[in-house]
């Protein structure tokens, strides 16, 4: 199915597009991403994996899986169970939002970005623009960053 969203790009897939690539340069995304002239910001997968991820975390194990599901069936992969729903989660983050920005931050607020991207601690958080250090002398710069 194929949707225009908000007459700024078409999508195989739903999402909301709104930065233009020509622009923001990303040369490494998938072929839908491509061969648009705008980026997804968000992809209602990516929707589908959040409310999985919430419901896993406040206890509704059921809930989370049916949402999981809904992506893993629609990708024809093998259901998660509430035994492998860690390792599915992470798995269908990794391989269904290929070229988007989430996957990094799902790493992240899991704990998972040490073990899964070999990365130092500081690397967590990017560096703070000189230019806006400048501007504003009472801000620091991260971590691990010099100035």
């Amino acid at each position: 199915m194929q949707k225009n969203i908000a007459n700024v790009g078409i999508c195989t897939i739903f999402c909301i597009f709104g930065t233009n690539k020509e622009i923001f340069s990303t040369p490494n995304h998938t072929n839908i991403i491509q061969t648009s002239k705008y980026l997804p910001l968000v992809q209602y997968s990516e929707i589908i994996l959040l409310a999985s991820e919430c419901e896993y975390k406040t206890g509704n194990m059921t809930t989370a899986i049916n949402y999981l599901n809904q992506i893993r069936n629609r990708d024809d992969l093998i259901p998660a169970t509430s035994e492998s729903y860690n390792t599915d989660l992470k798995e269908t983050w990794k391989t269904t939002m290929t070229g988007g920005f989430s996957y990094f931050s799902f790493l992240k607020r899991n704990g998972l970005i040490a073990s899964e991207l070999n990365i130092q601690d500081y690397q967590q958080l990017f560096p703070i623009p000189s230019s806006e250090l400048m501007a504003n002398p009472s801000m620091k710069q991260n971590p691990g960053y010099g100035f």
